[in-house]
């Protein structure tokens, strides 16, 4: 018959051993079980931070760069009003009414021009004049250019611009008169010995009746 009060008295470390195992692993249990988090105080909170950072961004203006609208006409693919910024020029705008078109007549505009809002930019055709209305000086300012137009195409001194003997930023000076043209009106003089009479002018490429009609008292030879 088996004696278990013998087996106890000679095993019982084996209870005591296995006593320990269980508290071990009760233990590892309780160490290594996830933790459950108390609240989601802090979602909350970073919710309400980030509602409260979007009201704030949302109540200030965004900053622009926006000038105003420049109105294209003429030898332009897309004629029309486009938006432009604070350094956006000719070529820009020509660009967004869709490019030149064919028969564009590209040595009356510098394409490097500053624009500015509500000005008009006129492409001229091939052979076409730009009205003067809507030339103005390559280098000068929207202020510069009203002004220049008020003293109808004077120098700035007041004396006539000598055709023969200006350069081009005396030249640009006059109505209707960019650095295009001024370039053209050295090219004329220098190539067939100079202008015999104010009248000449009206052989340069681009210079019609009406450009020269508005300028005719600003020059002499």
């Amino acid at each position: 018959m088996f004696d278990w009060q013998t087996w106890v008295k000679r095993y019982w470390y084996l209870g005591v051993i296995g006593l320990l195992l269980v508290g071990i692993a009760s233990g590892l249990f309780f160490m290594l079980r996830p933790a459950i988090p108390k609240t989601n105080n802090a979602a909350v909170f970073t919710s309400s931070s980030a509602t409260t950072a979007a009201t704030s961004t949302s109540t200030t203006p965004p900053a622009s760069n926006t000038a105003g609208f420049v109105d294209v006409k003429g030898a332009v693919k897309k004629p029309g009003i486009y938006q432009v910024s604070a350094n956006t020029r000719l070529f820009d705008v020509v660009r967004l009414a869709g490019g030149l078109a064919t028969d564009a007549d590209q040595q009356q505009i510098n394409l490097a021009q500053q624009v500015s809002d509500q000005q008009v930019v006129f492409i001229p055709k091939v052979g076409e004049e730009v009205p003067p209305e809507y030339a103005a000086p390559a280098t000068a300012t929207p202020a510069v250019a009203s002004e220049t137009a008020s003293t109808e195409g004077t120098g700035a001194s007041g004396a006539l611009v000598n055709l023969n003997t200006a350069t081009a930023e005396e030249l640009q000076q006059l109505t209707g008169i960019g650095q295009k043209k001024a370039e053209l009106i050295i090219q004329f003089r220098t190539e067939q010995g100079g202008f015999q009479q104010p009248e000449d002018l009206k052989k340069v490429s681009g210079i019609g009746d009406k450009t020269f009609d508005s300028l005719k008292d600003s020059i002499t030879v």
